[in-house]
């Protein structure tokens, strides 16, 4: 059976890669981005999950999109759950690697070493220049609190965050999350 085979695999040393997706970080408040009645994706999947909408109203993304989906204090504030810790033990005793598809950050906070891990579709709090041509486009990551953008007041504390758009340091261009949208290939973060 499989699930014996992988015991096998891991206790004998074994190179074993285990993918995550948002079945794991569910456990830890974090909504699923498809699948079900609340899934974020379901509701903005053609109109706002793309670098186009991003570049037709950079403001208009972060405020009516991206702060009410992603980067807000529910997943921010997340904490690894069993799943995550489980898989960060077993990279203590063998060699294992984690590919996830989650931005969320839980695999980081627990101690799976990040040479140990693949965030294929980008990171929570992570930004890159919108630029292609900007060194920061294809950066790790730009690194910036977004509550030194805040507009009116607003702050992510208090969930009612509304900024006005950042600029990449470099090139001044706008910056988006580190974040693999669905016009994007892959090696665009």
């Amino acid at each position: 059976p499989p699930m014996q085979q992988l015991v096998r695999d891991i206790v004998s040393g074994a190179r074993v890669v285990f993918v995550t997706g948002a079945g794991l970080s569910a456990a830890s408040g974090i909504t699923p981005y498809r699948g079900t009645p609340n899934a974020i994706w379901s509701q903005f999947l053609t109109d706002w999950g793309t670098r186009a909408k991003f570049v037709e109203g950079p403001d208009a993304w972060w405020n009516e999109f991206w702060l009410h989906t992603h980067e807000m204090p529910m997943f921010l504030e997340a904490k690894p759950n069993a799943g995550h810790h489980a898989l960060a033990s077993l990279s203590k005793l063998t060699h294992i690697r984690v590919i996830t598809q989650n931005i969320d950050r839980l695999h980081l906070r627990t101690s799976l070493a990040p040479d140990h891990l693949a965030e294929v579709h980008g990171r929570l709090g992570g930004y890159k220049c919108i630029n292609e041509h900007c060194s920061n486009a294809s950066a790790e990551e730009i690194v910036l609190k977004l509550d030194d953008y805040a507009v009116d007041g607003t702050q992510m504390a208090a969930n009612n965050l509304r900024i006005r758009t950042p600029h990449c340091p470099l090139c001044r261009g706008p910056v988006m999350p580190l974040a693999l949208f669905f016009d994007e290939l892959y090696e665009s973060h």
